[in-house]
């Protein structure tokens, strides 16, 4: 063995070309599989670029060349429409989601693309490695924290890369959002950021004059990568993410540490003997034995309605380990509390059905 080959180290990747300009050098890798979420999706596409340390997420249901080679064109389509930027070079590993026919179609387009050697792939992209592992620590805490279905990672992954990119730098110094847009972060940019999961009343048109013109749901963040002031959020009782300007956040105020929502369709256990099937109208928290607990007020399918004391966090969806009791359903008396009550809807009924039955008798007439 010669000295030269005994001494011989891994080549400093801090000696890279670093003459790029913002959005010239983008650096790609995919993280996954991970459980699936919403819509189908197990990997996510993350590009950095070099010089700012901006970044972006964009979640696909597969590894497939395919289907990454789509994600990237299009990446670079925005990048080129949206930002007037040509992105030159295109770091990727050797992984072979990043291969069928994405260099050629980068080549055409002139971009160059460079690959990490075959035995130090991590080494030359330790940039995306390195925000990959912050990525999924901090998606890891908000899921755990926020108690919202681990199936929405995709979309809570979205707004905890655009917290990151508005954060200072270790490596630069500098704040990624600032240097990629070239402008300076505001104090109302960080107020606005808001705390994921928490619960939120969205504009809702669909129905008659009388319908409710909110629904509640999770709060996710704003659009990704947009500045419409367009917000994310997901309704449980159509199992859909909601796109809406209009909205009215509870910050740090969480949808029943149990995750179950208002409409949630459940199945309570009484008396360990049988199961009774209700929907959830609404929730309170109480205490028991000095702990405070979730009680649900749910209408079963038999007509009965009961308040539910949730006593077991680790159960089984869509069964609530609860114990039934039972109270007084007290009917309202004024306008207000008909309004404010649980069956509120049913009360909106009785009195369109009185004053349409006033009117064919001709005691009123309408003006």
């Amino acid at each position: 063995m010669t000295a030269a080959s005994a001494k011989r180290s891994a080549a400093n990747h801090d000696e890279k070309e670093r003459t790029y300009d913002t959005g010239e050098l983008i650096c790609g890798d995919l993280i996954g599989p991970i459980d699936i979420g919403i819509g189908g999706i197990m990997y996510v596409l993350h590009l950095i670029d070099f010089k700012t340390r901006f970044s972006w997420v964009y979640p696909i249901a597969n590894k497939k060349a395919e289907t990454v080679m789509e994600r990237v064109l299009r990446y670079i389509a925005i990048m080129k429409n949206q930002y007037n930027i040509n992105v030159k070079v295109f770091h990727i590993d050797r992984g072979t989601e990043f291969f069928g026919g994405l260099d050629e179609q980068l080549e055409l387009k002139g971009i160059k693309v460079t690959r990490g050697a075959p035995d130090s792939s991590v080494e030359h992209n330790g940039i995306c490695e390195r925000r990959n592992r912050v990525l999924m620590e901090s998606l890891r805490s908000v899921l755990n924290e926020s108690k919202i279905p681990k199936k929405l990672w995709g979309e809570v992954l979205k707004t905890v890369c655009d917290i990151i990119n508005k954060l200072k730098n270790a490596t630069t110094g500098h704040i990624p959002y600032e240097r990629f847009f070239k402008k300076e972060l505001r104090a109302t940019d960080y107020s606005s950021i808001k705390v994921i999961g928490s619960k939120v009343y969205y504009h809702h048109k669909i129905g008659g004059k009388l319908s409710s013109r909110a629904r509640i749901g999770y709060y996710l963040g704003p659009e990704f990568d947009s500045t419409t002031g367009v917000y994310r959020i997901y309704n449980p009782q159509t199992d859909e993410v909601i796109r809406s300007r209009s909205i009215q956040i509870f910050n740090g105020e969480f949808l029943y540490e149990t995750g179950y929502m208002l409409g949630d369709v459940v199945e309570v256990l009484h008396d360990n003997e049988k199961w009774y099937t209700g929907i959830i109208k609404q929730c309170r928290k109480a205490l028991m034995q000095g702990k405070e607990i979730i009680e649900f007020f749910i209408e079963f399918t038999d007509g009965e309605k009961d308040w539910i004391k949730f006593v077991d966090f680790e159960f089984r969806r869509p069964r609530l380990e609860a114990v039934l009791y039972t109270q007084e359903y007290t009917e309202p008396v004024t306008l207000d509390e008909a309004m404010d009550a649980i069956d509120e809807e049913k009360w909106r009924e009785a009195f369109r059905s009185e004053i349409m039955s006033l009117m064919e008798m001709g005691t009123f007439e309408p003006v």
